[in-house]
């Protein structure tokens, strides 16, 4: 099975089940999902029926850092009798719709892990410029 994968720029948006999203989770109060290094804003758009949440580490992770993980959770709101998503917007790409029900994975409930991407030269990663 594949599942779809939404991407704008640098961000990735990859559909996940509820299961596979940690227990321990902090709020983003910001619409804000990523300021690129030239200026632009990935956003939620206004009025959007949606929130970030980031995993919090564990206290005790051995003496190594734990990276934190982002999480959109779509929370959806009835339009027309349908379930609608969220927009995602920013002032270089196109407007991208994020579904509260993303037909490729099953049992899916709209959340979506946040992920920016990243690429290769020689033996450093370094984040792709947006």
């Amino acid at each position: 099975m594949t599942v779809k994968v939404f991407r704008q720029g640098d961000v990735l948006f990859i559909p996940i089940l509820k299961k596979d999203v940690p227990s321990e989770l902090r709020e983003i109060k910001s619409r804000l999902i990523r300021r690129g290094e030239h200026g632009g804003r990935h956003e939620i758009e206004r009025d959007g029926l949606a929130k970030q949440v980031e995993s919090i580490p564990p206290a005790e992770a051995g003496g190594r850092s734990v990276p934190r993980r982002r999480f959109l959770q779509v929370l959806g709101g009835m339009v027309a009798g349908v379930l609608s998503g969220v927009g995602i917007v920013h002032g270089e790409h196109n407007r991208l719709e994020l579904p509260a029900r993303e037909p490729s994975l099953p049992e899916h409930e709209g959340d979506y892990e946040v992920r920016i991407q990243r690429e290769l030269q020689g033996n450093t990663a370094r984040f792709v410029g947006d």
